[in-house]
């Protein structure tokens, strides 16, 4: 397609019209990228107030189980503190008898032995063995065994008020038409699901973002999966076999016989990986602009950028830069401003 776009540039009847619906295209694509911009930083404060909810609610929940703790460690040395007092009182009965044994008079001794007798008898009605255990509130417990999250994440979709687009007839400029044939479209027809497959990894930390499958010789399929910032490899019975983390976030690939190129815009970088049995790094190809989409036509490789007016990079296979093909250079030779 990239081929065809290429072939048929010289072709086309340039006019003022061309140029009003590329500028027109260009506002709508500036109004897009920045109410995609602003929504970006709402969804980072609500991310920040979600955080800081979450963690209200969890100081909330510490200090509950403190208080709950220390009530509970309070009872615990009060029981235990009586016991000890009782120990204390035994051991002052022992210390006056040892001391009436030695220097207490005969009567002083019968005194004791009948006063002894009674305290004996109270200790032992007072004395019992005692065990203690918790009894995990029922409610606490329950709450313990069915807490899994805070709460859910609802993601409210609302859509933009848009203005029209110089696609629709209102405000679209004179169409202009091409020097070669165009395809008649295709038939009326029905399509039907003959399979499907997961590709989410254990390994993924993001949900899955597809920009783009290649179809390889051997009848693998390589996936591009931009948030998880890696490539996917599975086979042609669609399971899973292996993944490249690649750094930056891949975009586009083309298949090169026997490796593939991965386009890196944010690094400027398209990756050439060998594909064999394993996935295997070869070399970086560094380029002037951020790389998009990315396609072999005669053994070049052709880039699609997004800034300097959406240029063209044409690159030999050793990824130097034989030319530059801008959409605004044609309006520029035919005279309009």
């Amino acid at each position: 397609m990239i081929d065809d776009m290429l072939q048929s540039f010289d072709d086309i009847k340039i006019s003022k019209q061309v140029e009003c619906n590329l500028s027109k295209f260009e506002e709508h694509l500036m109004q897009i990228m920045h109410k995609t911009k602003a929504n970006a930083d709402t969804i980072q404060k609500d991310k920040a107030d979600i955080l800081h909810h979450i963690h209200s609610l969890k100081s909330q929940l510490i200090a509950k189980l403190q208080k709950i703790e220390d009530d509970i460690i309070v009872s615990l040395e009060t029981r235990e503190n009586r016991g000890s007092s009782l120990i204390i009182a035994i051991h002052s009965d022992l210390t006056q008898l040892e001391l009436l044994r030695l220097h207490g008079s005969e009567v002083q001794k019968l005194i004791m032995l009948h006063n002894m007798d009674q305290a004996i008898y109270e200790y032992q009605q007072s004395i019992k063995e005692i065990r203690i255990s918790l009894d995990v509130d029922k409610t606490f417990q329950t709450f313990v065994n069915t807490l899994r999250d805070f709460g859910t994440i609802a993601l409210n979709r609302m859509d933009f008020d848009w203005s029209p687009c110089p696609g629709n007839s209102e405000t679209r400029c004179q169409t202009v038409s091409l020097s070669r044939p165009v395809k008649p479209p295709l038939k009326e027809g029905k399509t039907v699901k003959v399979s499907e497959f997961n590709v989410k990894e254990s390994g993924d930390k993001d949900v899955c973002h597809i920009s783009d499958i290649l179809h390889l010789k051997d009848c693998r399929i390589l996936l591009v999966d931009k948030w998880n910032s890696k490539i996917k490899m599975f086979g042609q019975d669609y399971k899973y076999q292996e993944n490249m983390p690649l750094q930056g976030g891949p975009w586009s690939a083309c298949s090169l016989y026997t490796e593939v190129a991965v386009t890196i815009p944010d690094h400027k970088t398209i990756q050439i990986i060998a594909i064999t049995e394993k996935m295997l790094k070869v070399r970086d190809i560094r380029t002037r602009l951020h790389c998009w989409g990315i396609a072999v036509v005669k053994d070049q490789l052709v880039i699609t950028t997004y800034q300097d007016a959406h240029s063209i990079l044409i690159l030999d296979m050793l990824g130097k830069e034989i030319r530059t093909v801008r959409p605004n250079t044609y309006l520029c030779q035919t005279g309009y401003n």
